[in-house]
């Protein structure tokens, strides 16, 4: 008997896959049971996915005609005349997918208008976009009007919405009147033992993309005044040539901090195992980073390390609730400080144990799965 042809499924994320776990993850999960193709600005291989990919940076508007669109209101204008929105609007325009899975709200109102009276549009938004910078004014008196808008018009038609964190869920159920589920950025889950600590080092690691928002010279401060007893290793990718500039140049001021080469992300948590603790001091201005369950956080779960972070109320529930690590008592240098020198090598056994028993509940076998829900239902529950 032929075998029956598998439903056609589109993703469509205005990121790098490569570079974004979340997409990665959600291609491991359904291509198996779909028929997958990736919009998005970045090439894959990957065996059952077709890829098209779009040209130019992610840039949320061109910069001039963008600022003075949104100041005067006229959104629509504004989202239709992106680059990357037009370019996607004329390569999706011919093909039939039986579901859309949008990546972000930016991607929403295109998924919507190429999308079949029959097609089923599901989102997932890794970020509260009306909140993304709140702190900061010209993101608060110019664009998030522009997402509320985005938000309140589009959100109403889809099938089904996760996000990333139960915080950022409640934020769009609260505010647009949806369902939205929660789908943690857990990673594959991996076969590794803690490693062997040792009374005299404490080897820290911290991984990840390069912001200057993420504030990475505060760990390499903290780290660094700690002396010869701990040691930091940053495996950075460099995204953001004038900061790295930056944090080489702070660096150099510490005998105990250097830099390594970033993996690939199927790579990350073996090639941290051998390390003690996953370092992760997120700022809390901004509600996106108050709130945040990072895919690092994870990482550092899987790798079987301790884990030191500021008190992040997400991140902290977590840690402290399966007994991962340390959480200082505030966003400050001094009061990590303080958390670090109090931590002996029994405690940091104990915190690696206690990730080693936790990594099979925060793994995308457990969680992301649930993908496969959305995508089929509309819902994760």
């Amino acid at each position: 008997m032929p075998v029956p042809a598998k439903p056609r499924l589109l993703i469509i994320a205005f990121t790098d896959p490569k570079r974004d776990p979340r997409v990665y993850r959600q291609l491991g999960v359904l291509v198996d049971r779909w028929d997958i193709v990736l919009c998005t600005c970045g090439s894959l291989d990957m065996p059952g996915v077709r890829c098209i990919e779009l040209v130019g940076g992610n840039e949320p508007f061109a910069p001039l005609i963008g600022h003075f669109i949104t100041a005067f209101r006229a959104y629509e204008r504004a989202y239709w005349h992106r680059s990357l929105v037009r370019q996607a609007l004329g390569l999706l325009k011919s093909l039939d997918p039986d579901v859309i899975l949008a990546n972000d709200i930016e991607t929403l109102p295109l998924a919507l208008k190429v999308a079949r009276s029959r097609t089923r549009v599901v989102l997932d938004a890794h970020e509260n976009e009306p909140r993304h910078w709140d702190d900061q004014w010209l993101f608060d008196t110019v664009y998030r009007p522009y997402w509320d808008y985005i938000c309140r018009t589009y959100l109403p038609h889809v099938d089904g919405m996760v996000s990333v964190s139960p915080r950022l869920a409640e934020e769009y159920s609260r505010n647009y009147n949806v369902n939205c589920g929660v789908i943690m950025n857990t990673p594959e889950y991996q076969v590794l033992s803690p490693s062997e600590t040792h009374e005299s080092e404490v080897r820290v690691i911290h991984h990840g993309g390069i912001n200057p928002s993420r504030k990475i010279d505060n760990m390499m401060h903290v780290v660094g005044a700690l002396g010869p007893r701990f040691s930091l290793d940053l495996m950075l990718i460099n995204n953001h040539k004038r900061y790295m500039k930056y944090l080489r140049r702070e660096a150099s001021k510490y005998n105990n901090i250097r830099f390594v080469d970033p993996v690939p992300m199927p790579d990350i948590a073996r090639t941290i195992n051998k390390y003690d603790m996953g370092i992760f001091m997120l700022h809390p201005g901004a509600f996106n980073y108050r709130y945040s369950l990072p895919n690092k956080l994870f990482e550092y779960i899987q790798a079987r390390l301790a884990i030191a972070i500021w008190p992040s109320p997400e991140m902290s529930k977590i840690v402290t609730g399966d007994g991962l690590g340390v959480v200082s008592s505030e966003y400050t240098n001094s009061s990590m400080s303080s958390c670090l020198g109090q931590v002996t090598a029994a405690d940091i056994r104990q915190f690696k144990t206690n990730s080693d028993r936790a990594a099979r509940k925060y793994s995308s076998e457990v969680e992301s799965v649930r993908y496969r829900d959305l995508v089929e239902s509309g819902s994760t529950d």
